[in-house]
């Protein structure tokens, strides 16, 4: 979330695409509410939101920060503490957490995962 406040606010050169993939499950419903309504003050109508959540209901394994080693390979190392999974996403959730975004495509991945995309619209 700080890095989201860190962004200028969006004016004629607003954001038209926002990728958030493995984001919106590993934070608090308070926390997801404000990442939903940052997104809409830096994009511009009929921007479009891609994100991925897992509803598997099964522990989110620890997050990792992937560092460029050399130019052909690359260094893990733990970023954070496993984390317990939330209670899994229903398209309904997500529909009104993402709002004004409005879920035009929802797909139901391997593994519990489900992909939305996401239209803004004013």
């Amino acid at each position: 979330m700080r890095a989201l406040r860190s962004i200028a606010p969006a004016g004629e050169g607003a954001y038209d695409a926002v990728l958030a993939w493995d984001v919106f499950d590993r934070l608090s419903e308070t926390e997801r509410r404000a990442v939903a309504t940052r997104l809409v003050e830096l994009t511009a109508d009929g921007a479009r939101l891609y994100t991925v959540v897992d509803s598997s209901g099964v522990q989110v394994s620890r997050p990792v920060r992937l560092t460029l080693a050399g130019p052909d390979r690359v260094r893990r190392a733990p970023a954070g503490a496993v984390t317990e999974a939330g209670s899994p996403f229903l398209p309904a959730h997500v529909e009104r957490m993402l709002a004004p975004f409005e879920v035009v495509q929802a797909i139901s991945l391997k593994g519990g995962f489900r992909e939305y995309v996401a239209i803004r619209r004013e």
